[in-house]
């Protein structure tokens, strides 16, 4: 890499949406087509944010599902790009009270 590399960035977040396919506010099923439009363009590095919304308890009741829909959504962009890096990011733990909501953190750790 020198300082003549230029880059683009493409932000194909959702606010409000989860990777969990099988709910209403699934970011592949989403209306607003961010996950088209992500997985149509071309690039050579993915990072992929879980967030709030994927670790909240309420919806890991059943982690298996987590972690299928999870494996899911991060195939269908190697099958598009098989030579795409990709990076998985995992928010911090959040605490109401002593142990965390979010329980993500406690799985991907």
């Amino acid at each position: 890499m020198s300082t003549n590399d230029t880059f683009t960035v493409f932000n194909a977040g959702l606010g409000g949406a989860t990777a969990l396919e099988n709910i209403p506010n699934s970011y592949r099923n989403s209306d607003y087509h961010k996950y088209t439009l992500s997985i149509a363009n071309t690039f050579s590095i993915l990072i992929i944010q879980f967030g709030t919304n994927d670790a909240a308890r309420n919806r890991m009741a059943d982690e298996s599902f987590f972690i299928n829909d999870y494996e899911n959504l991060i195939q269908s962009y190697r099958d598009v790009h098989p030579n795409l890096i990709i990076f998985l990011s995992i928010p911090p733990p959040v605490y109401l009270g002593p142990q965390p909501i979010n329980k993500i953190y406690s799985i991907a750790v």
